[in-house]
């Protein structure tokens, strides 16, 4: 049985296809993205397994920061409903032009609460229909186990960078 840490971070459409056929150890499909229209999109044909992550749920936007970090407890729960459990390999994908770019930041956002076991699927929704692979229209997960994400800590504030508390700053 092959861990997940010999899965790399970023990966092919052919190696996606193999992990779904033969999975080395509990893998968790997701397409992220914002919002509630593209999930629509995502129930019409999706990755086979995947659930769609919408990175908006548990977040409350402000005018400074529209799209900060979730709620750990919300985000916890949404994970879990989702089927995502703390011992799983994620495969990150999205359907922009690069299959890169709500990917990547889902990749934050779930390393920040402590989601080590990660990948990207290169090229994403896009390439992946383009190598001619099944798609789905229904979803297949079940929650799994209860999550154990780690919240993220802070290292520093606005008031201390301004007050200049000795610590290294960036200028």
């Amino acid at each position: 049985v092959t861990s997940s840490k010999t899965i790399p971070s970023i990966i092919s459409c052919q190696e996606l296809k193999s992990l779904l056929q033969a999975p080395p150890c509990e893998i968790s499909v997701l397409e992220t993205d914002f919002g509630k229209q593209p999930e629509t999109d995502f129930q019409a044909g999706h990755i086979p397994k995947a659930q769609y992550f919408d990175q908006l749920e548990c977040t409350t936007p402000t005018d400074f920061i529209p799209r900060g970090l979730p709620d750990v407890q919300c985000f916890e729960e949404y994970l879990t409903r989702l089927g995502v459990s703390n011992t799983a390999h994620i495969v990150l994908y999205d359907r922009s032009p690069t299959g890169f770019l709500a990917s990547s930041r889902a990749w934050l956002v779930l390393q920040t609460h402590g989601v080590k076991s990660l990948s990207i699927l290169n090229g994403g929704f896009h390439k992946w229909t383009k190598e001619i692979n099944e798609i789905e229209s229904s979803n297949s997960s079940d929650p799994k186990s209860e999550g154990a994400f780690t919240e993220w800590q802070q290292r520093a504030s606005t008031d201390m960078i301004i007050k200049g508390d000795g610590k290294t700053t960036i200028d």
